[in-house]
């Protein structure tokens, strides 16, 4: 654990950590560890990709009931120091239709924050639609 926390370049900064989107198929992860010296979780909430597609919109709320679920379990066995706010993260690349991401952030935005991966694929209609939400 000790890594965490003896980084010289991190002192005094906000230190996400940024998860997949589905902590029951990485239970070897130490998730725990990990929330209880970052500041804030960004599940990788990701639903297009070449061979595969999900409906955004339900893979956000699965993914959302997971970490919830996780966070629960935390503060009923006293490790609340693990529980830190989500921040959702989604994504442009893999040329992910624009009325996709519309709809991710449907429910996204009801969160204190969001992100994207990964800006340098993020085209023009992309951009305008992440524009409008986050007005």
């Amino acid at each position: 654990k000790s890594h965490f926390i003896s980084c010289y370049y991190c002192q005094g900064k906000k230190l996400a950590y940024a998860p997949f989107r589905n902590p029951s198929a990485h239970r070897s992860l130490p998730y725990d560890d990990f929330g209880e010296y970052c500041d804030y979780m960004m599940p990788q909430i990701y639903w297009h990709y070449p061979t595969s597609r999900h409906d955004p919109v339900k893979l956000f709320n699965s993914s959302f009931a997971e970490w919830l679920k996780i966070q629960e379990e935390w503060k009923k066995s006293g490790r609340e120091r693990c529980i830190k706010p989500i921040i959702p993260l989604g994504q442009t690349m893999y040329q992910t239709p624009p009325k996709d991401i519309a709809k991710w952030l449907s429910v996204a935005t009801r969160y204190k924050g969001f992100c994207f991966w990964k800006y340098d694929d993020t085209d023009e209609a992309q951009w305008q639609v992440i524009a409008k939400r986050n007005n």
